[in-house]
Order: structure tokens, then C-alpha cells, then sequence
């Protein structure tokens, strides 16, 4: 079955670095995809309001979230 993602190509591209990167923090996908911070925000917000990602809290760093998908 394969998901169906609505959003920009951005999104595609935000979820399936979570999906092959999990867990993974927001630096990380913006170091990976150079995207801006605000479009890689814009696009987790997107995701995880589709429910397709969710994040968590990291165990490294309690200020930072963790994406992966849901």
C-alpha cells in the first residue's frame, strides 16, 4: 500500500528522509536536504498533521525533538 502524501515537494522529500533516517532531529534533515529551517519546519508541520510523522522527544538532548514515521 503506498502512502499518499498531500504537500509540496518538499514534503515528499522531508518524509522520506524520516522514513529511511529514523529517528532523526530537524538539524539533521536540514544539513541532509539543504532546505531552509522554514521550509523544513513547514514541512514537518504538514506531515504530522496528516499523521504520516511524529515526533519525540530526543534521549541525547531533552530540548530536542526526534522525528519518525507514525
Amino acid at each position: 500500500m503506498k502512502t499518499r502524501i498531500r504537500g509540496g515537494p518538499a514534503a515528499k522529500f522531508i518524509y522520506y528522509i524520516i522514513k529511511t533516517k529514523y529517528p532523526i532531529e530537524q538539524s539533521e534533515l536540514i544539513n541532509i536536504t539543504l532546505l531552509s529551517r522554514r521550509t523544513v519546519q513547514s514541512a514537518i508541520d504538514e506531515l504530522v498533521e496528516q499523521g504520516l510523522i511524529m515526533n519525540e522527544t530526543s534521549s541525547a538532548d531533552a530540548r530536542k525533538k526526534v522525528y519518525c514515521p507514525a
